[in-house]
């Protein structure tokens, strides 16, 4: 144990900036994602462009898994992908009723 608290001023630093790099890179399909879903759900309604953030996150979750599969639990990757596709649905829903009721508001 005494090797450890030898190395502990080395390492607490290396393990901030560790866990600081993991927390941008699990929250980055989230700015992104539902930024470009909800940008894309007001402004189109193409729909193969709706479904980009989708794909987008299809290809991040592979990309994810593989680079994580060392660490971090399967069941916890499933989880936060399965958090982010109901967030983008949830985004779509909301826009896409606030982007009705405004385009009902200015027709009437």
């Amino acid at each position: 144990m005494f090797h450890v608290l030898l190395v502990l001023p080395i390492l607490a630093p290396a393990l901030a900036v560790f866990g600081v790099v993991l927390a941008v890179l699990l929250c980055l399909p989230f700015w992104v994602g539902l930024g470009l879903q909800a940008i894309l759900t007001a402004v189109t309604e193409n729909r193969k462009l709706l479904e980009l953030p989708a794909i987008l996150g299809g290809v991040c979750a592979v990309g994810y898994f593989f680079w994580f599969r060392g660490l971090v639990p399967v069941l916890f990757q499933l989880l936060y992908w399965a958090v982010f596709f109901l967030c983008l649905g949830l985004v779509w829903f909301v826009v896409s009723k606030l982007r009705a009721l405004v385009l009902n508001w200015l027709k009437g």
